[in-house]
């Protein structure tokens, strides 16, 4: 493919600035028939290298006064190309690696569409995702799935075009770094440093597997570099994958864009166990400046300190590549694979073989979904089976001991009913106590109750004859007898120091409870 006059433009935006990277066809061959951007038609060059510091007052936030303002700033600075990728940093993105099983590209795409909406819903906010690498029909394979929020997609396409600009993508400037870099081995880790932060891209046979940020500076990018925070992130990941059984690369490609110290790269290298590279951007690109490209970044340098000034726009570099040839696009949140086809007009046939073809794909990821639920929930039911057996035997024994003692009064003699309802009636304060008591059941029925009677007799004997009838009255009183009768009262006389006494003889019915 040819690169048209007009040329292409790589947007890498941050917090507060945005590197802009501007490309176009030059004479002669460089990068042949395979580059990006390349062809027959000739090499590719780099025609214009800036950075535009966001105006204090403006943010993306406001997206049409600030992309006014980068069209000012693209015209002073000789920009001509209006095609342009933008890109985004790694502290904006949500990247996880996932696996699908063996599967082809429209199955793996509804598959990653379901957790990709499963994601985000947990994180409470309207998502876009995209994912990097390529499924395998015939083993499982891993993908990384990137997502951003659309609010920020909406703003930097608003942003784009209020500057007059055709976007044409928006990606990670990471992996479109990591995607470009031809001359990198393909297992080689990534390390983009800028005054934003760092970021990470681990990669394997090819395809990224790992995009993260880390801080480096010591407030909102300012400051000195404190690298033991990196190192020591590097080092776990270097860590992790040997225990994911992943090839542990040798080298890592360092792309500087804050100036670290020999000292910094060596404590890198140190703590990491990798040996540190230095990036170059035109080499590793495979592109070519132009001598007066450095110029419109308002600091004029010669041809041979190009190269090291360009390390610093190699991410915008990167993105105006991908602006040439969409094949370089890890990710592409504008047009995600992700996002539900929009619905066209088959035959019936087609029709049919597409609901078909759907309702296999679903069948199979909801028996998945399926067969993982009910085990979930067969060990959850396993673990509480375990945890509520020392219950059970505490309850288990609790019932056999009510079980024993309620034979106690379902199995006791009907007697003891009467016994305990005559015994109520007996005062703490009256000298007068039993000798004798005994009930039995009689035939004859209470008229009023309808219940069966027991007979009750009870002799005893009481300092005098009024605390006798007083217990007679409170016994013809009381409802649950009846028929009272006082059979005998004797007085005894007392001899030698005893007091006289009263002998008694009490009958009476006693109605039994229901």
């Amino acid at each position: 493919m040819k690169l048209r006059s007009t040329g292409f433009l790589g947007l890498s935006v941050t917090d507060r600035a945005i590197a802009c990277a501007e490309l176009g066809p030059g004479a002669g061959n460089r990068r042949g028939s395979g580059g990006a951007g390349g062809g027959a038609g000739g090499r590719v060059v780099v025609r214009r290298l800036a950075t535009f510091a966001v105006p204090q007052g403006l943010s993306l936030d406001k997206p049409e006064p600030l992309g006014e303002a980068l069209s000012g700033f693209l015209r002073d600075k000789g920009f001509a190309a209006s095609r342009a990728v933008v890109g985004i940093p790694a502290k904006w993105l949500i990247a996880m690696e996932r696996e699908i099983p063996p599967s082809g590209e429209d199955e793996a795409r509804a598959m990653l569409r379901l957790q990709a909406e499963r994601l985000a819903v947990s994180e409470s906010g309207e998502l876009v995702f995209d994912y990097a690498g390529h499924p395998d029909p015939k083993q499982s394979n891993r993908v990384l799935l990137v997502g951003v929020l659309r609010q920020r997609i909406d703003q930097l396409d608003r942003l784009a075009r209020s500057a007059g600009l055709v976007p044409a993508a928006i990606t990670s400037s990471a992996l479109a770094l990591a995607r470009g870099a031809r001359d990198a081995q393909d297992d080689a880790p990534m390390l983009v440093l800028g005054r934003q932060g760092a970021e990470m891209v681990w990669r394997h046979q090819g395809s990224p597997k790992m995009l993260r940020h880390v801080s480096v500076m010591a407030v909102n990018g300012h400051g000195p570099v404190n690298v033991a925070p990196l190192a020591s992130e590097l080092g776990r990941n270097v860590a992790l994958t040997r225990a994911n059984g992943m090839p542990v690369a040798r080298e890592l490609l360092l792309w500087d864009g804050v100036g670290l110290s020999p000292e910094q790269v060596g404590e890198l290298a140190t703590r990491s166990g990798l040996s540190v590279r230095a990036g170059d951007a035109l080499a590793t690109l495979g592109v070519e400046a132009e001598p007066d490209a450095l110029a419109a970044d308002g600091d004029p340098v010669a041809a041979t300190a190009a190269p090291a000034h360009a390390d610093v726009f190699a991410p915008a570099l990167s993105l105006a590549l991908a602006a040439a040839d969409p094949q370089l696009l890890a990710v592409d949140f504008k047009h995600s694979r992700l996002t539900p086809p929009r619905e066209r007009r088959f035959g019936r046939r087609s029709t049919w073989g597409v609901i078909l073809g759907a309702a296999l794909v679903l069948a199979g990821v909801g028996l998945y979904a399926a067969v993982e639920r009910q085990q979930s929930e067969f060990d959850q039911l396993n673990k509480q089976l375990k945890d509520t057996q020392g219950d059970v035997k505490d309850a288990q024994a609790k019932i056999d001991r009510a079980n024993y003692g309620r034979g106690f009064f379902d199995t006791r003699p009907p007697y003891l009913d009467s016994l305990r309802e005559i015994s109520t009636l007996f005062r703490d304060d009256e000298r007068i106590y039993v000798t004798s008591f005994s009930a039995k059941e009689t035939r004859e029925q209470n008229a009023a109750a309808g219940k069966e009677n027991r007979e009750i007799r009870v002799s005893g004997k009481a300092d005098t004859d009024r605390t006798v009838r007083a217990l007679v009255e409170r016994l013809k009183k009381d409802p649950k007898f009846a028929n009272v009768q006082l059979l005998s009262s004797t007085v005894q006389e007392g001899t030698g120091n005893r007091s006289a006494e009263v002998s008694f003889s009490i009958v009476a019915s006693y109605i039994a409870p229901e």
